[in-house]
């Protein structure tokens, strides 16, 4: 993360939409006239201010020994932090453990603790952290437990629906709670939350800093012994995760570097980055030639990021990255996503029901810009895909299989779709275009151009046939799961060059258990109001910011005082070097950026997997830090 290349398109997205210039958390007041508000996993209000709660949830996964919750700590944001609703001044995890080990956290074997990356929830590590629980039972006979943070943003949302149509096996149930004014246990959606809305200032204060105190605070909160901290805590993230879990070890409570007690570093045994480089140098990096002129660069990158601040405080700037667009992915994206994986969840093989959703602007866009071949198709809203027919688990599918979905921090390895004609796509890139252009001399940006949507180093698909125009009656799609997938991707439809889209090696995700991991979790898959500034504290940060990072800068080589290890899918995002330096690393044959969080533990061709396999080995060793 040290050259321009490191800019993956995480980064890349945020800083490009920091240029432009809800949901709202119900809150009342009980007779007594005391705040009550709504935590995850409830299904009433609570006391504002109650220390802990901690609420188990229905889950339909087969991992009966895995025992799973949602805690929630009161930690208040600091008066500085602007205009907030009550809930946020809790923070939330999932709280995985083997239901044979001890309730009590410090007397578990290990803990590990998890952040997600951009845009996702702790629902994303709901697969690695219960099959690291297995690995850890079976292989090292240790119980330990894994905890799936949210951040603080996710306090924003209202899941109550995609978890009620789960809870109740009724997919219908989440639509009506979010779009038929429905109530569940007494709560009613209160829309889909706008950039400008008051209770969104205080995201303008949720970038790294606050974002690392608020996972130190927790964590000294929950394991109040330094000791077992230092021994058998070890911490850990996703994506951009892995550069949050650097600025961990960085960090320094009282910000004096001469008192190490309080040093991140000094809070836990290891650190473990999962398709990334646990690193905090992230994003690009000045050319060595620019530094000589840093007396007149530093003071117009400070002044950027000073402008910036203020952008983000007043809702001039997107405060969050899923407000800066009005269509195609943004908040109400995230849920509707949910509410395709809740259906998934209840009714795979069903056919959903397409034509009956809902038709609001975003939905209509995204589902044309996803399921469009040309950008003729995308324009015209010709076939419109609306008049596509597929079951519940093939539009899952379809929307996040790693040969159909063209953004690679959204793709998962989860099968292909089958029962109609499927096509190589042309847009908005399309395969061969990119391929063919002469890169060998634009190194700075092929990375880049390798994660934009469609420019994949294989070719993607689409559904084509929406039968006659216009009706709606052409064939139904279906679903290959991971584990259905030939070994030559001869059951597979064929891209231009003649060669079957995928095979068994590409293929890893449980198709099922990715429907599960999205819907069900009240701590659910993505952060539908992730806050912009948590990436560009960063990018600043690269261009010489010295007041991007705060606190999370006092002890610069802290993420090396620790073990660390680094797990890569072969088709990631970290394998090209867009996070910097592997370091000490596994590479997870056939794996996409998702699924090194989200691969099923039971693989195909005789293979093992390897992400949980080698996240239990790692913890295991005592911070050894070096796999068998």
């Amino acid at each position: 993360m040290g050259s321009f290349p490191r800019l993956s398109l995480l980064a890349f997205v945020a800083f490009a939409l920091s240029v432009y210039a809800g949901l709202t958390p119900i809150r009342t007041r009980d007779g007594n006239g005391g705040q009550q508000v709504w935590l995850p996993g409830q299904k009433q209000q609570i006391a504002y201010g109650t220390p802990r709660t901690e609420t188990s949830y229905k889950s339909y996964s087969p991992d009966t020994f895995v025992e799973a919750s949602i805690v929630s700590v009161f930690i208040p944001l600091p008066a500085s932090a602007g205009t907030h609703p009550p809930e946020c001044d809790y923070l939330s995890y999932i709280r995985y453990r083997h239901v044979d080990g001890p309730k009590n956290s410090l007397e578990a074997d290990r803990v590990i603790s998890f952040i997600p990356g951009t845009i996702a929830g702790a629902g994303s590590f709901d697969q690695v952290a219960r099959s690291s629980i297995f690995y850890a039972d079976e292989n090292h006979q240790q119980k330990i437990e894994v905890w799936a943070l949210d951040r603080r943003a996710n306090c924003l949302e209202d899941n109550t629906g995609a978890v009620a149509a789960v809870e109740q096996q009724d997919a219908q149930l989440g639509f009506d709670y979010y779009y038929n004014k429905k109530e569940i246990n007494g709560r009613s959606f209160a829309g889909f939350r706008q950039n400008g809305d008051a209770d969104l200032e205080f995201l303008a204060e949720q970038g790294v800093e606050q974002t690392i105190e608020d996972w130190y605070d927790l964590v000294l909160k929950e394991l109040p012994d330094q000791g077992f901290r230092t021994k058998n805590h070890y911490i850990s993230g996703h994506s951009l995760g892995g550069p949050l879990a650097a600025s961990f070890s960085n960090f320094d409570k009282d910000g004096n570097a001469n008192t190490t007690a309080d040093a991140g570093y000094n809070q836990h045994a290891g650190t473990i980055g999962y398709d990334t480089v646990v690193d905090p140098h992230f994003g690009p990096e000045l050319p060595d030639a620019f530094k000589a002129f840093d007396f007149i660069l530093k003071p117009i990158v400070e002044g950027g990021f000073d402008l910036a601040q203020a952008g983000f405080k007043s809702g001039v700037l997107p405060r969050s990255l899923l407000t800066a667009l009005p269509i195609v992915l943004n908040s109400e994206a995230t849920t509707f996503l949910q509410l395709v994986g809740a259906a998934a969840q209840i009714k795979p093989k069903e056919e959903a029901p397409i034509k009956t959703f809902p038709r609001t602007p975003t939905i209509v866009s995204a589902a044309q810009f996803f399921f469009s071949r040309y950008l003729t198709n995308f324009i015209t809203f010709t076939p419109s895909a609306f008049n596509l027919r597929a079951t519940n688990e093939a539009l899952l599918g379809a929307i996040l299989s790693d040969r159909t979905q063209g953004f690679g921090f959204l793709q998962v390895s989860c099968g292909f779709g089958a029962g109609g004609a499927i096509q190589e796509r042309q847009f908005p890139v399309g395969y061969n275009d990119l391929q063919d252009l002469d890169t060998s001399n634009m190194s700075a940006i092929k990375p880049l151009l390798e994660a934009l949507p469609s420019g994949s180093p294989y070719p993607l698909a689409v559904p084509t046939d929406a039968g006659p125009l216009g009706l709606g009656d052409g064939p139904l799609y279906t679903w290959l799961n991971y584990n259905e997938i030939s070994a030559d991707g001869g059951n597979v439809a064929k891209a231009n060059n003649g060669k079957p889209f995928m095979n068994a090696s590409n293929e890893v995700t449980d198709i099922a258990e990715l429907a599960r991991s999205i819907s069900e979790i009240p701590l659910d898959f993505t952060e539908h109001y992730y806050a912009t500034r948590t990436t560009t504290d960063y990018l600043f940060a690269a261009f010489g910011s010295d007041q991007a990072l705060g606190r999370t800068t006092v002890h610069p080589n802290g993420f090396k005082a620790r073990p660390i290890i680094n797990l890569v899918g072969s088709e990631g995002l970290a394998i090209g070097g867009g996070f910097g330096d592997l370091g000490n690393h596994v590479v997870l044959d056939g794996y996409n950026h998702l699924d090194v969080i989200q691969a099923a533990r039971n693989q195909t061709l005789g293979r093992k997997e390897l992400s949980s396999i080698s996240t239990a080995d790692f913890v295991s060793k005592l911070g050894q830090g070096v796999l068998p």
